[in-house]
């Protein structure tokens, strides 16, 4: 309440509200800090009382007893702080009003400040971009480069990483005050088969698996808050793929109760028919309590929170943390089990409700494959579905979403013709055919990526502040072998992660750091062939110092 009033918590300070006044009760600087106030609106009448502790409670209890109304039995309080506070003018305040009703007006507080002014609403929407951003630009570029590169990391580790950058917005290149920001809570990393959804997750000192992985993470902007939570898949068996995308479109489902009029509520209602109606009635049991809170000043609103009991109406202009997940999913053919999360910062509106975070989550967008050999003779037909199928199969890292397609569905084709003539033409020709539509839509994901990658390269080269820096001695690969995958003699190939580019030179890929390039250009094309000139620096050729 203080820091919605005043922008400030003002302790050893009490709030008298009566339908035209407002009286403020504190020591003398906190009262010379509000003076200001008084007389600055004509909707409610300001008044101050400076407290000097050394003179006791009885001449401000007297005071503070003017104020009350004569006519009413009844003092609205918050009732938390109202029974854990134990000084001498909260206890003389008590005996003051002892005759009158004590009512809780804790959840109609939440639900007037639940409705967001719209400069209230602007800052939060400013944290949700900061939340999507810091997820956008760091942890998941660092979790990839963790994949790749097979780095031992602990989930805590990791989440101290993301909050730096939270608390240091200017390592993503954020131009953001870094008083104004910190983070909500210490980010919720979860992997290796141990899941827990609720908000007061911790991140363990474990060892981050290359399996499930959720991730949570919020930012506070100017003192209003946001979340995100994402699942990314790591080699996962098709039923997980397909609980997965049950979760997403539970959400599309769950949202279009999100509307002004409705109870919160019917949220976690939709949620069990959506299932229900999917004919996975015994995923329900698979939900959590709650699915969400109100966000602002206070990261999580108890009053105003999405579980099956909550009777209050969706509002015009409140903002919630809808967080959806199954945990203690089991997997087929085992007594494991795993868990999904999904979550996002959505605003209410008059018709619909809005997403504030908006980075992608389809299946394309979080899975990432790093295991490619052949399957085990035996028991080869039932391995897809099989919780341990990616432990039998283990092969050199190569991450679905970031790879050739072509080259991919090539090396694919070949390992299928030497399978097992025991494999049926048709069972090949429809796992050829699945893997060639999912191959096509890894390839256009892939061309997005390095577009918006090379963008974000360019941007972050051209604000850089000139520094001055050593000459460091370039390198790329130390050995063929470290190729992408993709890299072959005819294709331009972009490697983001090394920064190269690898050109097909006498029909081999030949590899050039990006710094050695000076410019690239498409000229118009002739009427035999297009071309795309590459210039590069030269020996002796003075290079800039962003290059």
């Amino acid at each position: 309440m203080h820091t919605y009033l005043f922008g400030y918590e003002l302790p050893d300070t009490l709030l008298l509200l009566t339908e035209t006044t407002l009286v403020f009760v504190g020591s003398k600087k906190k009262c010379e800090f509000l003076r200001p106030a008084v007389g600055s609106t004509k909707k409610i009448d300001i008044e101050i009382i400076v407290w000097n502790k050394k003179d006791g409670v009885e001449s401000v209890i007297n005071e503070i007893a003017d104020y009350l109304p004569a006519e009413t039995n009844t003092v609205g309080v918050l009732k938390k702080e109202y029974d854990s506070h134990t000084s001498k003018l909260v206890v003389a305040i008590k005996k003051t009003i002892g005759g009158r009703e004590i009512v809780d007006v804790s959840h109609g507080l939440s639900l007037c400040l639940g409705v967001k002014a719209p400069e209230e609403a602007e800052l939060l929407q400013k944290s949700a971009v900061l939340t999507n951003k810091v997820l956008k630009h760091f942890f998941i570029p660092r979790l990839e480069n963790i994949i790749d590169e097979e780095i031992s990391i602990t989930h805590e580790n990791l989440a101290q990483e993301v909050e730096a950058v939270i608390e240091q917005p200017e390592k993503i290149n954020l131009k953001v005050p870094q008083a104004d920001v910190e983070s909500c809570y210490f980010p919720i990393l979860q992997s290796g088969g141990s899941y827990d959804l609720k908000v007061s997750a911790q991140s363990s000192d474990q060892v981050l698996k290359h399996d499930i992985i959720i991730a949570s993470l919020g930012a506070r902007y100017k003192m209003y808050c946001s979340n995100v939570a994402r699942t990314f898949l790591i080699d996962p068996p098709k039923h997980v793929n397909a609980a997965y995308d049950l979760l997403l479109r539970m959400q599309e489902a769950v949202m279009k109760e999100m509307i002004p009029g409705r109870p919160l509520k019917s949220v976690r209602t939709a949620a069990a028919k959506f299932l229900k109606g999917e004919g996975r009635e015994d995923l329900i049991a698979c939900l959590p309590k709650s699915l969400g809170f109100a966000v602002g000043i206070d990261f999580k609103d108890s009053a105003l929170q999405l579980n099956s009991k909550n009777s209050a109406p969706f509002r015009n202009g409140m903002i919630f943390y809808l967080g959806l997940g199954l945990q203690n999913i089991p997997h087929a053919g085992s007594d494991k089990t795993y868990a999904l999360m999904i979550g996002d910062t959505v605003s209410i509106s008059i018709d619909k409700a809005n997403l504030l975070t908006k980075h992608a989550k389809e299946l394309t967008n979080v899975t990432y494959i790093i295991s490619k050999d052949e399957e085990s003779d035996a028991g080869s037909d039932s391995s897809d579905d099989d919780v341990g199928g990616g432990k039998n199969d283990k092969s050199k890292s190569s991450k679905s979403s970031n790879g050739d397609g072509d080259a991919l569905m090539a090396r694919d084709l070949d390992k299928s013709s030497k399978r097992s003539s025991a494999r049926t033409a048709e069972v090949n020709a429809g796992a050829l055919n699945a893997a060639a539509d999912r191959e096509k839509k890894q390839i256009q994901i892939m061309k997005r990526r390095n577009e918006e990658r090379l963008r974000e390269l360019a941007r972050s080269k051209a604000t850089e502040e000139d520094e001055e820096n050593e000459a460091e001695e370039l390198s790329t690969y130390r050995k063929t072998s470290a190729y992408p995958e993709g890299a072959m003699g005819h294709v331009v190939k972009v490697d983001m992660t090394n920064e190269a580019i690898l050109l097909p030179i006498n029909g081999m890929p030949t590899p050039f750091h990006i710094s050695t390039i000076k410019s690239v250009v498409l000229p118009d094309p002739d009427n035999r062939a297009t071309y795309l000139r590459i210039n590069f620096y030269g020996a002796g050729q003075a290079v800039p110092k962003d290059a």
